[in-house]
């Protein structure tokens, strides 16, 4: 799966010296200097030779359906510049793998992108001056270590997960051999002030993430309801988490998304109570889950890094992804100058594979709440997601709306950590 990084600048950098100085920076990311090798069945991480990135133009549409990158063949980086109809901007996209970073990882590599463009002085790509970091056991080790990690819990959801096959699947046409994506931004005014504190729901504390997760499986079941058969009423949401704060282990084990699934029976609320109570128990089923190790929750990992093969598809079988990636701007800060460029946009989308139809990466700039939403358009038509979107922006009210008759509380732990999920 892909994690797409978009940054906006009001006017055009040095295409040369970008390339230079982003070779340079990648040397000091250890899982971006390596590649999956496969003994047997054991895989494990080797450092490649340091091959140059290569910065090249390309257009939205091309960048879209390119063929995802392969950690056994090639490092889990991409970048191009895309093509712009006004030259005075420049918009600069980083195409990662989703087992080599996390948002805070990209948010490092480009803060060091920036402190590496502003001293370069036109050394030469192909000979970085920075030596590549060492194969450190914890890279070696990594996959092998993380399996060996799972609990008895962990190994029942995922046969619990592999058994089932009457999930309902978001689309509203058929789906044709090839998977071109679209990708659009949305914008909630007003949001992240309105859940500036947000008081505990009978005792249990709540995030912005729980309350859109809601809303989502909300305005899914409405979107659905009419088509979706009783024996397919139930909808999966991938939910990637960085494993940083839940496992509390180095760094090169922690830089990358891990992913827990969540089930939902057919459910419109229709009142604050219902609604209130579908926070509360998102908001109990995933701190349960980061209580766990968070190396428990990779079931995304045993596809992508182990023989896929081996794992039923129904496993990590999800209609839609909902990512949180808001910690990523809090590193960046609220502008990022590159000399005399202005940073204007930063966007994330969220890690999305071909099975799945619809991602939403959730990120916020200057105060309000920004949505990044990449969908498979050859199942999910314009007409569809602009529905959705209004369908999802109302469920989004009615749930603030909830959450308002909630009494202030005197805990200062329930006092907003923005974007924490």
């Amino acid at each position: 799966m892909a994690v797409y990084f978009f940054l906006v600048f009001d006017r055009p950098l040095d295409p040369e010296l970008l390339e230079v100085s982003l070779n340079e920076v990648v040397t000091r990311h250890p899982l971006l200097c390596a590649r999956v090798k496969k003994k047997f069945l054991v895989p494990y991480w080797e450092q490649i030779q340091n091959p140059p990135i290569r910065i090249q133009p390309i257009s939205r549409e091309k960048l879209l359906t390119l063929p995802p990158i392969d950690l056994t063949q090639e490092r889990g980086l991409r970048c191009w510049i895309l093509d712009q109809e006004q030259s005075s901007s420049m918009t600069i996209c980083l195409e990662f793998h989703h087992s080599c970073v996390d948002a805070l990882a990209i948010a490092e590599l480009v803060r060091q992108w920036q402190a590496e463009y502003l001293t370069s002085r036109g050394a030469d790509p192909d000979n970085p001056q920075c030596e590549p970091v060492q194969n450190p056991p914890c890279i070696l080790k990594r996959g092998v270590r993380r399996l060996g990690w799972l609990s008895r819990d962990q190994l029942v959801r995922i046969g619990k997960f592999c058994l089932r096959s009457d999930l309902s699947s978001v689309y509203d046409r058929d789906q044709k051999e090839s998977s071109p994506r679209r990708v659009c931004f949305w914008q909630f005014e007003g949001v992240v002030q309105k859940l500036q504190h947000r008081p505990a729901i009978e005792g249990t504390s709540w995030t912005i993430n729980d309350l859109l997760l809601a809303a989502l499986y909300a305005a899914l079941f409405r979107m659905m309801q009419p088509k979706v058969s009783p024996k397919k009423s139930s909808i999966r949401v991938g939910v990637p988490f960085s494993v940083r704060d839940a496992a509390q282990v180095p760094e090169a084990m922690a830089n990358c998304f891990s992913m827990v699934f969540l089930e939902r029976e057919m459910f419109i609320p229709d009142s604050h109570t219902d609604r209130l109570r579908l926070i509360q128990n998102h908001a109990l089923e995933i701190q349960e889950m980061r209580r766990e190790k968070a190396e428990q929750s990779m079931l995304h990992l045993l596809r992508s890094t182990y023989p896929f093969y081996l794992m039923p598809k129904s496993a990590t079988q999800c209609g839609v992804i909902l990512s949180n990636l808001g910690n990523a701007h809090r590193v960046l800060g609220e502008t990022l100058c590159w000399q005399d460029a202005k940073l204007q946009q930063m966007n994330f989308l969220p890690p999305l594979q071909d099975s799945i139809n619809l991602a939403i990466g959730v990120l916020g700039l200057n105060g309000d709440l920004h949505l990044g939403v990449l969908s498979n358009c050859n199942r999910i038509s314009p007409d569809f997601l602009n529905q959705f979107e209004s369908v999802f922006r109302e469920e989004v009210d009615h749930f603030l709306a909830a959450v308002a008759t909630l009494s202030p509380s005197l805990d200062s732990s329930t006092k907003a950590k923005t974007f924490s999920l």
